[in-house]
C-alpha cells in the first residue's frame, strides 16, 4: 500500500517513525506489517483514536508492542 512505502521510505536508522492517518489505509497497513494480529470481535481494528506501537527492527518482522483503544481505557 502507499502508506506501507511511506513507512519504508522514511524508516529512520532507530526505527521510530510518528504517523498519522485514517481508516482504512492505517488499518490495511497493520495488518500488512502484523498479520498476526487478532482482530477485536466487533471487526474493529482501528476505531477512531486507536493508538498503534509497532517495533521494526531491521531484517526482522515487525512486531506490535500495544493496540489502545479508548472503549478499552
Amino acid at each position: 500500500s502507499e502508506i506501507a512505502g511511506v513507512v519504508s521510505d522514511y524508516l529512520p536508522a532507530d526505527g521510530r517513525l510518528l504517523m498519522v492517518g485514517h481508516n482504512p489505509g492505517m488499518e490495511m497497513t497493520l495488518l500488512g506489517l502484523c498479520p498476526d494480529i487478532i482482530v477485536p470481535s466487533d471487526g474493529k481494528l482501528m476505531t477512531t483514536d486507536t493508538l498503534a506501537v509497532i517495533d521494526l527492527p531491521a531484517g526482522q518482522d515487525p512486531v506490535m508492542r500495544h493496540l489502545v483503544r479508548p472503549k478499552d481505557l
